[in-house]
């Protein structure tokens, strides 16, 4: 129930407001709020000086800015964009590529022996998947999955931070490409 004076909740029991000293009897009998009530007991939330500054600005408007940017920080925070790597980290394992160039909006360059590859990556559930863009593939054109110029084997590449600042890289392909430790490499940045 809300005071129908300043829009201050009512605890059950309470014959007067206290906020504004309203008497309560007779009113609450919905749990609908008006507009101008919820201006009310919207403006004891909004600083007073930003009401003082914007005198035309319903004090409801700033809450609801006020929830917008609560949910975009938190979107930002969950890592919702995906393009959070950047920097260049290397291997010295037996791996199709050496090395992968991260930027700040989803793109990445990664070297093999013989060819420079760009790709798109994205995070999903705390691990990165690192798709091609451009590269050699089965027939040719620019592709998701690069074939490997050592193997003749198409592949893809995830990925995952490691304790130590690092990124464990994956080989994912219907056929598998067995560097040393298996189909993943630990890559470091310097």
């Amino acid at each position: 129930m809300y005071c129908t004076s300043c829009g201050r909740e009512i605890q059950q029991g309470d014959r007067y407001c206290t906020d504004c000293g309203v008497l309560i009897t007779g009113q609450g009998k919905t749990d609908k709020i008006t507009l101008e009530q919820a201006d009310r007991y919207a403006s004891h939330i909004v600083p007073k000086a930003l009401l003082f500054r914007f005198p035309n600005v319903r004090p409801i408007i700033f809450v609801a800015g006020y929830a917008v940017i609560a949910i975009l920080l938190l979107v930002v925070i969950m890592g919702a964009g995906g393009h959070d790597l950047s920097g260049t980290y290397y291997t010295y394992e037996n791996f199709p590529v050496y090395s992968i160039a991260f930027r700040e909006d989803g793109t990445f360059t990664a070297y093999d022996t013989n060819k420079i590859l760009q790709g798109k990556y994205s995070k999903k559930g705390g691990k990165y998947s690192l798709k091609f863009t451009d590269g050699e593939s089965i027939y040719g054109g620019p592709v998701s999955n690069y074939r490997a110029a050592s193997t003749g084997s198409q592949y893809a590449l995830k990925a995952e931070r490691i304790n130590d600042g690092g990124l464990r890289v994956y080989v994912t392909s219907d056929y598998i490409y067995w560097p040393t430790n298996g189909n993943w490499a630990d890559f470091y940045s310097w």
